[in-house]
């Protein structure tokens, strides 16, 4: 199936107060929306503008639906449901929406793009031994 690239960085690490190789995937690129619409409606017997309205038309009840308060489901692709974090307080009265300090998007992968996942090979690229904080190259 794919083929993932990986890289490892020396670095410094602040939770652990060390410095230690972490492996990261490689992103190449950014495909934009304009790209995959392209790349879809060339890889299908519809047209681009058939294309580019379907996604348009499901993006807004996308968004209509998850800022409503549901958690949505993208075929093949997941569920995505809106979550907050919320400093704590000892006294009911305290409550409040003002206690509110970050707002995140939760993505759990469907069965089929775990399985396809599962079926990815990895590729270590070339260790690069030096800091992110300086760098100094590891001895």
């Amino acid at each position: 199936m794919g083929k993932i690239s990986l890289k490892s960085n020396f670095q410094r690490i602040a939770v652990k107060d060390k410095s230690a190789f972490v492996t990261r995937v490689i992103t190449y690129s950014r495909i934009s929306s304009d790209e995959l619409i392209d790349s879809a409606a060339r890889n299908s017997a519809i047209s681009k503008g058939h294309v580019g309205a379907s996604c348009e038309a499901v993006m807004n009840e996308f968004q209509n639906y998850l800022l409503n308060g549901h958690s949505v489901e993208i075929p093949h692709l997941g569920t995505f449901r809106l979550s907050v974090s919320c400093k704590s307080v000892d006294k009911a009265e305290d409550v409040s929406a003002n206690n509110i300090y970050r707002k995140k998007v939760l993505f759990a992968p469907s069965p089929k793009l775990k399985r396809l996942l599962r079926s990815c090979s990895f590729e270590m690229q070339d260790v690069d031994e030096e800091t992110i904080d300086g760098g100094h190259t590891q001895a």
